[in-house]
């Protein structure tokens, strides 16, 4: 009897170190695994890097202009594979953008993307966010995101329903894990993704690239460090299933 009382015990105690729900563990491994296969296992195995925020990803010039977003767009696509893919980046009006970091409310559109029906593809940002670096570039991978997902929209999993939450994964799955999931924070929004699944999912991506996690930790504040940490401990405990998404390499 005190034994089956211990061993509930020690199970609820787990059940609360545990960062996200075994339903969003799962879904963060099957989308992965839909993205690895459908945008190509080589791409992301042979040529995704984990990008961080430091000069050697980002040379830019520090600044606000149109200048200086159009030459941290470039460089973002660069990352992402896609910078030979037509698309201009334009300013969004500049009503009510005198906001930052502490002001700075889910309820505002940070960005957007749209093809229209004759010329190439149009992202939109707001100026105001270059101010809080990391959640601008974030901004513009999402953005980005949604331009390498237009083609396969009708074929991913989820639907429509889904769509804005895969777009968020992918930013994770394109490298820019570390730079969204601080630059999320640093404005305090949720985005599509709440934190701890963005922390799973970067967990996910760091095993699958076999990455040192110290890598990342410099560039995240103590909490997500923390979060990160949780998450590398359940994505671990699920090593059956990692080697399941490490065997999409065809090595």
């Amino acid at each position: 009897m005190v034994r089956a009382a211990g061993a509930a015990h020690r199970r609820m105690i787990w059940r609360r170190r545990t960062l996200v729900s075994d339903e969003i563990a799962d879904w963060v491994t099957d989308r992965f695994s839909w993205l690895v296969t459908t945008l190509g296992p080589k791409t992301f195995f042979d040529h995704t890097k984990l990008i961080l925020p430091t000069k050697s990803f980002f040379k830019s010039s520090g600044g606000t202009d149109e200048a200086t977003a159009s030459a941290i767009f470039d460089e973002v696509r660069e990352h992402m594979g896609i910078n030979h893919w037509p698309v201009r980046l334009v300013p969004l009006g500049t009503v009510g953008d005198d906001f930052g970091a502490a002001t700075y409310e889910t309820s505002q559109v940070a960005g957007t993307f749209y093809t229209p029906e004759d010329g190439p593809a149009i992202i939109t940002y707001r100026p105001g966010l270059m101010r809080t670096p990391k959640a601008f570039i974030g901004t513009l991978a999402h953005e980005l995101a949604h331009y390498i997902l237009a083609p396969h929209v009708h074929e991913a999993p989820g639907g429509e329903a889904e769509h804005e939450q895969l777009t968020d994964l992918t930013v994770i799955y394109a490298g820019l894990g570390v730079i969204d999931l601080q630059g999320a924070r640093d404005v305090g929004w949720q985005g599509y993704l709440r934190s701890d699944t963005r922390a799973y999912a970067l967990a996910t991506f760091l095993r699958l690239k076999d990455l040192d996690p110290e890598l990342a930790t410099p560039f995240l504040d103590g909490y997500l460090k923390k979060r990160l940490t949780r998450a590398l401990r359940q994505r671990d405990e699920r090593a059956d299933e990692l080697e399941i998404l490490k065997s999409l390499s065809g090595r």
